[in-house]
Parts: C-alpha cells; structure tokens; sequence
C-alpha cells in the first residue's frame, strides 16, 4: 500500500498547473498510490479558508482515495469552530497550516497556544509545509519565506502531545530537526524535497524509519521522481512500507473516511 500524505488540489496563481481530481486519480493510478492526503491550493492565498475547505470537500467525495487535511488560519475569526466543523461533520482527517502565507510564526502566544491545544484534543495531526515552490522561483512580487526549522522544533517541544509532519523540507532542513529526533517524539518528517544522493538510506540508518512519510506536494512537484527517490532507495522492504503507509497509518484516523 502507498499513502501520499502531501497532495493539493485547485489553482496556483503563478503557473498553470494540472491541479484538478482527475488529474491527480489517474497520476496516482499511474504510480499506484492507493490514497492521498488532500488539501487545497485555494486556501493558502482565500483571505477565508472556510470557502475553499468546503469547496475541497465536495470535490473529495467523487473518490475514496482522496481524503481531506483541511487547511486552517488560527489568526482568522472563528478559525477554532470551522476547525471542529472540518473534523466532525466534514471527516478530514489532519490540518494542514502555512504560517509564511497566512503571515503569522509558530511562536508560542496565545492564539497558537489555544489552536495546537484544540488540535490535541481532538487527536488530529499538523502538517506544516516549510514552503510550498522552491523560493528561487518565486514570483517577483510575491516572495515568501520557508518556515524555518527552529521554528518547528520549539513548537513541538512546547506541544509534545501534537504530533507534528513537516514537508517540503530540503535535505540541510531534514537534517536540523533530525538532530532532535530523540527528544520529540511527536516530529515528523515527510519526504518531499529530498535532494542529495543516498539521503533516505542515510536517514533510515541514523533514525530508523519509524518517524518518516512520504508527500509529493502535487501537483507542484511531480509525484512519480518523489515516490521513485523512496521506492529505488537502497533500504529494507520493511522500511518502505512504513515510510510509505503504515507509518502514516498509525499518524492520520484514515480509517473513519475510507
């Protein structure tokens, strides 16, 4: 079984993408991905993220393969209601947050201290994206800083019982938070960017697999290089199935939307 945990769906302002359900259902047919993780595209740049979650919703219910990470602005108003809403009437399944975009930090006050708390208790993971395009190609008028990875570690050192997927890392970033692998246990990486030769099998080695995913970041990466950078890495059959489903398995109440 394959689970791409990193998956978009809707318009990128900047370039024309195939960005629609069928699209993404015949790409995953294709590499034979058996479920993704969807969020929308429209919700990083919707002043409200209420539109383009419920927009996202009723796109997801022409497949069970496609299940929904609603997108969330802790600084928009209500942002803790439409929260419940998009976990018990819409069934998604995790919340996929972008400070750069929405323009806020992870810093502890709070607004974030009370949006973590709320996701914890309702069990449901976060997914942060440090960026969304490599910021080399960016728009000249519109160029938006990665999160940094300090910004994730003392966010999951003061949230211990929210477990935390950081994507769209690059290698040097995967490596920072690594570093404090042993100590926050709720960190989590999902290989998306991962550039340098033998990273994988470097990361397995150091860590093990059991705090690693994979996620595409389609459709602004191409999802068949990202999966073949796990599948043709030189690890264990075991290692593989955990970074490719059974680790998000444990992570995500998939179950309750299939």
């Amino acid at each position: 079984m394959i689970i791409d945990v990193n998956t978009f769906l809707g318009e990128w302002p900047f370039r024309k993408l195939s960005g629609d359900a069928d699209t993404l259902l015949r790409i995953m047919a294709k590499c034979k991905v058996d479920l993704a993780l969807v969020s929308s595209l429209n919700a990083i740049f919707y002043k409200d993220c209420e539109e383009a979650n419920i927009w996202l919703k009723h796109i997801l219910q022409r497949s069970k393969s496609l299940i929904g990470i609603c997108t969330i602005n802790p600084y928009f108003p209500n942002s803790l209601e439409h929260l419940h809403e998009c976990i018990n009437e819409m069934g998604m399944v995790g919340v996929k947050i972008h400070p750069s975009y929405h323009g806020y930090s992870l810093e502890n006050n709070n607004v974030i201290g009370q949006f973590f708390e709320e996701c914890s208790k309702a069990k449901i993971p976060i997914i942060v994206p440090l960026r969304i395009q490599d910021e080399r190609s960016h728009h000249p008028a519109s160029r938006i800083p990665p999160i940094s990875a300090s910004q994730i570690i003392s966010a999951a050192r003061k949230n211990s019982d929210l477990k935390i997927i950081v994507c769209n890392a690059r290698s040097n970033e995967i490596s920072q938070i690594c570093m404090k692998n042993n100590e926050l246990n709720n960190l989590y990486i999902a290989f998306s960017w991962v550039q340098s030769l033998n990273f994988i099998e470097k990361m397995v080695k150091n860590i093990g697999s059991d705090k690693l995913l994979w996620g595409s970041n389609f459709p602004i990466n191409y999802m068949e290089p990202m999966l073949r950078q796990v599948t043709e890495s030189r690890i264990d059959d075991e290692d593989k199935e955990k970074i490719l489903a059974e680790n998000a398995k444990k992570i995500f109440p998939i179950e309750r939307s299939i």
